[in-house]
């Protein structure tokens, strides 16, 4: 006899029909629906299922099936062993922006993009509950194995998301997380990949606390790598997203390989979609050698800009950041940073 569902209480108390952003009533089944009665939605392995589309067709996830069974056997840690790329989950040091954020032991925080868990357990060990979303189903069950192996209780892991719509309640969150993500997060979006973009920063302005805070990072659309030819991994050409958006459509009709094609902001246009929704408090930061592997993190005054110049040690780097601190003047290099992060206050 299979298990019911369980959702705790606290999730309970936080998470939302997407659609109506009501609260949620769990029936018998375990099955959770909206308080006008119209929407439902299936909790498998105790994680919540908002995935708006019935036929939406997950991404080939062989491999974290795989993963999953290993860490079922044997732990999620012999699992990540397994892995080709094992180094880009194990590296802790990817996550230095969490010193960044105010969190607490009483932070009730959301992570959009969470993958399989690589920092969920970080910002979990760290807060009081955390709201893990994620579009994959298998990532999601995977992270959440993770979580419950590490005996982070206060972690709750839901699927959904891929319409920019987030199943939570207004202003329940003192922290929302999206690194590395908001780059593909239009994929499966029926909108523009901006107003797409756009709705899902406005919903995390929604879901914040009054003084809440949101950290951001994703690729910058006008990079040194793309403007110097370098191949576009989200479109599968050389410059990509660099390239006027009319000639980007018309490449990638050569490229049916990229059934998702990814959509990069430059520093000027993300930084007017916080201001479109609102956002008052917006703080952009440098981040070298770039966002993924962050080891020095830096506001774009002339001061700050002036040390990063005369640290002869940050020019080993990469050749790229060689280039970004020797010869690009002080106002363009925001424009041509390797990333775009912004910490914005509600």
């Amino acid at each position: 006899m299979s298990k019911k569902p369980f959702i705790k209480p606290e999730s309970l108390a936080i998470i939302a029909c997407p659609i109506t952003k009501s609260g949620l009533k769990v029936e018998a089944d375990g099955t959770l629906r909206s308080e006008n009665g119209i929407n439902s939605y299936p909790v498998k392995n105790d994680i919540s299922n908002f995935l708006s589309s019935k036929s939406w067709k997950s991404p080939d996830a062989s491999h974290i099936t795989n993963l999953i069974k290993i860490a079922r056997a044997d732990g999620y840690q012999k699992a990540i062993e397994t892995m080709k790329d094992a180094h880009y989950v194990t590296d802790s040091s990817r996550a230095a922006y969490l010193d960044l954020l105010p969190l607490n032991k009483d932070s009730q925080v959301l992570e959009i993009g969470a993958s399989i868990g690589q920092h969920t357990k970080l910002i979990g060990a760290k807060t009081k509950h955390v709201e893990a979303l994620e579009i994959i189903p298998e990532q999601a069950l995977f992270n959440k194995i993770c979580c419950d192996q590490e005996g982070l209780s206060n972690v709750n892991v839901s699927i959904g998301g891929e319409n920019s719509q987030l199943p939570y309640k207004d202003e329940v969150f003192d922290i929302v997380i999206m690194n590395y993500v908001l780059e593909w997060s239009a994929g499966r979006s029926s909108l523009p990949p901006r107003d797409a973009h756009e709705l899902l920063i406005a919903e995390c302005r929604r879901v914040l606390k009054p003084g809440g805070v949101f950290f951001l990072s994703t690729k910058n659309r006008f990079n040194l790598r793309l403007l110097k030819g370098g191949v576009d991994e989200h479109v599968e050409f050389r410059f990509g997203n660099a390239l006027p958006r009319w000639l980007i459509k018309i490449l990638s009709k050569r490229y049916p390989s990229s059934e998702i094609l990814g959509y990069l902001h430059s520093f000027g246009a993300l930084q007017g979609i916080f201001k479109a929704v609102g956002f008052k408090v917006i703080q952009p930061l440098l981040v070298l050698p770039d966002a993924r592997y962050p080891r020095v993190y830096s506001t774009f005054s002339d001061e700050d800009i002036a040390k990063l110049r005369s640290d002869k040690s940050l020019l080993s780097f990469s050749r790229l950041v060689r280039i970004l601190l020797k010869y690009v003047p002080n106002k363009a290099i925001k424009w041509v940073a390797p990333s775009l992060v912004f910490i914005a206050e509600k």
